[in-house]
């Protein structure tokens, strides 16, 4: 997951990919923490974590990104069956505010829209004071994958 957070964040702020992917939405959980979050205390055990009340929001795919990539609280979430059904971030900035959960599915779901992404239409204007092209539109249209 950190190389696919890697990979994308790095994609999204050279502008290579198209607004649809920018604006991109994930579902995530989200549950405060009780204790202070340390290095001692960054476990999820029951007393660390308000687990009674649990927020749900969608957040931006780039910020699943960063938390990944700046993690501080990192864990994988089991099925009954001991299989991954998603994981627990939070970021070295959100450690005290926030434990988000995200599913596999709608990791996987984001990953494979970054797989799939590709600007078919560009709209730049020059800025003098940047000397440089600022994109104001990216459409996306949508690469095929060859699969087995």
């Amino acid at each position: 997951m950190l190389y696919s957070a890697t990979i994308i964040r790095i994609l999204i702020e050279s502008q290579k990919l198209s607004d649809d992917i920018d604006q991109y939405k994930i579902n995530v959980s989200k549950n405060e923490p009780i204790k202070h979050i340390d290095r001692l205390h960054r476990w999820l055990d029951e007393d660390e974590y308000n687990w009674d009340n649990t927020a749900h929001e969608k957040v931006y795919g780039k910020n699943v990104c960063n938390w990944l990539i700046h993690s501080y609280v990192f864990r994988f979430q089991f099925d009954d069956n001991c299989v991954v059904s998603g994981f627990f971030v939070s970021s070295d900035y959100d450690r005290n505010k926030a434990l988000y959960t995200i599913s596999l599915a709608d990791w996987i779901n984001f990953v494979d829209s970054v797989i799939t992404d590709d600007v078919v239409e560009l709209v730049a204007t020059f800025d003098d004071k940047r000397s440089d092209y600022i994109y104001r539109i990216k459409k996306r249209g949508k690469r095929r994958v060859l699969k087995p």
